[in-house]
């Protein structure tokens, strides 16, 4: 039981970061679909995308 919880726990930092860069695509999608008014969502979506790759970066580091 405890291995699994560890697993899973080891696992979690991956998920978050492909939903961050998931939603951060959604979000420019759907600001570009409303075109004007969504700038703040694109504005959104490239932050959320950047905060993805910068999370991403830091897992790639912690691992070495």
């Amino acid at each position: 039981m405890v291995s699994a919880g560890r697993a899973i726990a080891r696992r979690t930092p991956h998920v978050i970061n492909d939903a961050l860069g998931f939603a951060g695509a959604g979000a420019i999608a759907y600001g570009a679909w409303l075109i004007f008014i969504p700038a703040g969502f694109l504005v959104g979506g490239a932050l959320l995308i950047a905060m993805s790759v910068l999370f991403g970066r830091k897992l790639e580091r912690s691992r070495q």
